[in-house]
Order: C-alpha cells, then structure tokens, then sequence
C-alpha cells in the first residue's frame, strides 16, 4: 500500500509539472552581447487564439524583455508603437541602438486551467539583429505551458518569466 502511494504521489508530482523550451531556429551564430550596446525592444503585436484577442500580450512581452535587458544592457528603449521588422530596424537606428530584439508573438492561450485542466501556453519567436551591420545574429523559438493540476489560474504573462530571463542570459554568456 505504501508503494502504491509513492507511486501515485510521484506520478501527481510529474503530471503537473510546467514546461519551459527554448530552441535555436536553426542558426548556428552564438551571439555574445556586451552591457555597453544599447538595445531597442519592438512591440509585438497581441498575441491570438481562436479569434480571442488577448490586450496587452504585446505590451507584456516587451516588458519581460525591457526588465530581463535592464539587468544587462546600460541602456535599453522600448518602441512606443508595433512596427514591422524594417521600421524597427530604422527605429533603432534613429535611437542609436548597436541591438534590436524583435519578439513575435505566435501562440498566446490563457485557459482556465484549474476548472478545464486545459494548460495556458506561450509561444515566442525571437529575433535578433546587430544594428550596426544589419545582420540577423540569433532566431530562437521560446515555449512554456503551466502546470495542468493547479489551483491558481494564472495569466500566460507568468509563463514569460519562465522563458525571457533564460534566454536574454544566453544572449549574454
């Protein structure tokens, strides 16, 4: 019996355990940014699921990335406005910014998970450009879902402390 509730217990443990990924998109570079270069942050635009807008995804996102690159960069500025990925590499430029990461928001899904057991997820694409040479130096794809078994329902922004601090400190290793 008691093997049996070890058993159980260690399978409840895993089952609700969170997942976090990050995946290099296939670009072999392996930036190495300096706390000297000054980094401009785009706006995503809000992230979409299955017609649901969610407001302010993007603005969260950009934060993340604002909060995680204070730590690291002397000087990081945010854009004020979505842009495509040519206007905010002339954006950048016009701020004097050596670095541009430029987020995209590919799957966004906020459940309720501690009624449905459905799990909230977070996809990101994630480019980065040096400014200066106009050269694409990282591409990566961030993941996270929360735990299934939970009895807190948090937002898919909590899901993004999981994956940008990991991320901006790779790109500073």
């Amino acid at each position: 019996m008691k093997k049996l509730l070890i058993f159980l217990g260690s399978i409840f443990v895993f089952a609700a355990c969170a997942t976090a990924t990050i995946d290099n998109m296939g670009l072999v570079t392996n930036p190495k940014l300096n706390n000297a270069q000054k980094v401009f942050v785009a706006l995503p635009q809000d992230g979409v699921y299955h017609n649901i807008k969610y407001a302010y995804s993007g603005q969260q996102v950009q934060q993340a990335f604002f909060e995680t690159l204070s730590r690291y960069s002397m000087e990081v500025v945010m854009a004020e406005s979505f842009q495509s990925i040519e206007d905010a590499k002339k954006q950048a430029q016009k701020v004097q910014a050596q670095i541009l990461i430029y987020p995209i928001i590919t799957h966004w899904e906020d459940r309720n998970t501690p009624w449905s057991g459905l799990r909230d997820k977070v996809r990101l694409n994630v480019q980065v450009y040096s400014v200066v040479d106009n050269k694409l130096i990282d591409k990566s794809s961030l993941y996270a879902t929360n735990r299934w078994l939970t009895f807190v329902n948090a937002a898919p922004a909590n899901l993004l402390k999981r994956i940008v601090p990991p991320y901006v400190e790779n790109l500073y290793q």
